[in-house]
């Protein structure tokens, strides 16, 4: 969702081909509050985006992931955090 894709999910939402071509991207569970808002908000403006969101596997929500790593995995192990997330 940096600029570059965003002027190719309008490009393609102008072509009329966006819900035909499949939107990927990664929640580290660890973005910014201000990145989910904003991926919400292009998820209302561009209603044919088929978008897959990818998490560190078997995890939903930071604080699972937290309880179950530490909240300080990307100081303590970085590596491990980089692995995972």
């Amino acid at each position: 969702f940096g600029p570059t894709g965003m002027v190719v999910l309008h490009k393609l939402y102008q072509l009329g081909i966006l819900s035909d071509v499949p939107v990927v991207t990664i929640d580290t569970l660890h973005l910014f509050p201000e990145t989910y808002s904003f991926m919400n908000d292009v998820g209302a403006r561009y209603k044919a985006m088929k978008l897959s969101v990818y998490s560190p596997n078997g995890f939903y929500d930071r604080p699972e992931f937290d309880e179950h790593y530490s909240s300080n995995l990307w100081k303590t192990n970085p590596d491990k955090y980089a692995y995972l997330s």
